[in-house]
């Protein structure tokens, strides 16, 4: 066959091949050891755990040599795409203090999106000029079969008990003439573009997992579709040419691909393109009180597999970090103890120190308290809106100068256990804790209200009416000093 003829019949618009490509998105300048990892979710709105799971491992790795953390939007499949999905996507990440070097959120005129578009329906172009040089090189080719003649293959599959799919002698358009694909052409009939596999099925590849070490998985034999009947390419075929044009260089993504990944290292190999390093990641899984053992975390039943879960209940970004890299990485607690009050993305990530199975996601290990300097300052924050209340609340009764009474009266009588009086001892306590509580929260405030205004912005409205700025911090410290003035005045 004349495969150059049929490439121009396929693609007779197509005038970039995949040289021009290759020029345009060269190799990034970045410093030695530095890794590029993406987010790639699909936009239907709905991010969860295991996203943001995923999301704090590329970041780390990217972010630990100077690398790049970037955001695509895998919408190639239309009827899942959701009005505002991105924006949702990049705030609840940003919530959670997990921000992106590029891609989808910035426009294009940003320096740093040349690497772009970042929306795989609108990189179609770039596709079909990978698709037609595969053609060219007779490693694809179009099947015109129905839904109902994929049936009848699937059937006969059945009853020759063999394994179902398009491949070998099952893949009827296989090997079409010209003069029939012109024919079908010229009737008007639609075609998927398939991948012609050189797979064997006694064969198998060896893959060398980042996490889960060296594994054994046999070849591809599938002809895969490449491209749907609207052009629109399918997953498999779009994530290699983006992760090559992108210059991914690691992918962390979820257990579940793993058997994916002969189709993905027979697409890489025929694209002539370098496979970046991947790492699949053991299932989040939470013990099931019906069967007595663990299971995967689901959408349908579990509703902590959705961030709005922590959110809404009232969990801090922070501690929910805390939580998941003492799930990502088996050293990091040990780390944590140690050195408290430590930023931790001063942690040194290891994708080697990844789980190799599945990891409890249980909210009772979320921590409460994730460290004075990084939790307290929220609290105090908060504590600005209803202490005012309280205060008022307190001089209204005339309680302050009661307390003050009492314990200036102790203090001379030296009798602070006395049974016929034993408010003497409790007036001594509430006195004693307003003094520590007053102090501690001067300190709090006015050595932190920077942190503190950063810790509102990453709150996302836990604190209303608070916007992080230098305006905030100063509002902060002032409200600090005038609030200890009254109680200094009030104890």
């Amino acid at each position: 066959m004349d495969y150059n003829k049929l490439a121009e019949l396929l693609f007779p618009d197509v005038v970039n091949g995949p040289d021009y490509y290759e020029k345009k998105f060269p190799e990034r300048d970045l410093p030695k050891g530095a890794e590029v990892t993406r987010m790639a979710p699909s936009p239907t709105g709905f991010i969860h755990l295991g996203n943001l799971y995923s999301a704090l491992a590329d970041e780390r790795i990217a972010h630990r040599n100077g690398g790049v953390f970037y955001l695509r939007i895998e919408d190639t499949d239309e009827k899942r795409k959701v009005d505002g999905a991105v924006e949702t996507i990049i705030n609840v990440l940003r919530y959670f203090d997990i921000e992106f070097d590029e891609g989808a959120g910035f426009t294009d005129a940003d320096p740093q999106n040349v690497y772009g578009p970042y929306f795989q329906r609108q990189r179609v172009e770039i596709y079909h000029a990978y698709a037609k040089d595969l053609v060219k090189r007779g490693l694809a080719y179009p099947c015109f079969c129905t839904e109902e003649e994929l049936e009848e293959v699937r059937k006969k599959q059945e009853e020759d008990k063999a394994m179902t799919g398009y491949y070998g002698k099952y893949a009827v358009c296989r090997n079409l003439t010209l003069e029939d694909i012109e024919a079908k052409l010229k009737a008007g009939l639609t075609y998927v573009l398939r991948l012609r596999s050189a797979g064997s099925p006694d064969k198998e590849i060896v893959f060398h997992d980042r996490i889960m070490g060296e594994i054994k998985l046999p070849e591809n034999i599938h002809d895969i579709v490449l491209l749907k009947r609207d052009g629109v390419p399918t997953y498999h075929f779009a994530h290699a040419i983006d992760d090559h044009l992108m210059r991914t260089t690691m992918v962390i993504r979820g257990g579940e691909w793993l058997a994916s990944v002969p189709t993905h290292y027979e697409l890489f190999h025929v694209l002539g393109f370098k496979m970046p390093s991947y790492g699949h990641t053991a299932h989040l899984m939470k013990f099931d009180e019906e069967t007595g053992g663990k299971r995967k975390l689901s959408k349908r039943k579990d509703p902590e597999l959705s961030l709005d879960y922590y959110r809404k209940d009232g969990y801090h970004p922070m501690a929910m970090k805390v939580y998941l890299l003492t799930l990502l990485n088996s050293n990091f607690e040990e780390w944590y103890e140690k050195f408290p009050d430590k930023d931790i993305k001063e942690f040194p990530f290891s994708v080697e120190k990844m789980s190799q199975s599945g990891e409890d996601a249980q909210t009772g290990q979320i921590p409460v308290r994730v460290g004075i300097v990084s939790v307290m300052p929220i609290i105090f924050a908060s504590t600005l809106l209803s202490l005012p209340q309280l205060l008022a609340t307190i001089i209204g009764k005339g309680y302050g100068s009661g307390y003050s009474k009492i314990f200036l009266e102790m203090l001379s009588q030296k009798n602070w256990f006395d049974k016929e009086h034993p408010e003497y001892a409790f007036g001594m306590l509430i006195y004693l804790g307003l003094i520590v509580f007053f102090a501690f929260f001067y300190l709090t405030i006015t050595f932190n209200a920077a942190e503190i205004s950063d810790n509102i912005r990453r709150a996302g409205g836990f604190v209303p009416g608070l916007h992080a700025g230098e305006e905030t911090e100063l509002y902060i410290q002032s409200i600090s000093r005038r609030l200890t003035s009254i109680g200094v005045v009030l104890l």
